[in-house]
């Protein structure tokens, strides 16, 4: 990275971006030496521009487009508390502040 700055190949804006690149590069590389070739289904859950970073290596490293999770937080806590029976416990509320 440093050598790229020296050389005016890269500014330093485009680190954060070139540092990640080659972090989920990585990943991949060391994913698909362990997967030996067998095809992987991929999940992501994260930030909308970082997934997108990664379904872009998926494909470059040869797997299928993986499937992004949205809401994953809400969608956990919710199956948590469904789980643990406190939904049924729980007064359900309205958004316009209605008791439902």
């Amino acid at each position: 990275t440093r050598a790229l700055m020296l050389a005016g190949q890269l500014s330093a804006e485009e680190v954060p971006d070139f540092l990640s690149g080659l972090m989920i590069g990585e990943e991949f590389r060391i994913a698909r030496a362990r997967d030996h070739g067998r095809e992987t289904p991929l999940c992501l859950i994260g930030d909308a521009s970082l997934c997108e970073r990664y379904i872009v290596a998926a494909t470059h490293f040869g797997y299928a487009e993986p499937t992004v999770i949205d809401d994953a937080a809400a969608q956990g806590l919710w199956q948590l508390a469904s789980t643990a029976g406190l939904l049924a416990q729980a007064p359900l509320h309205s958004y316009s502040g209605v008791t439902a």
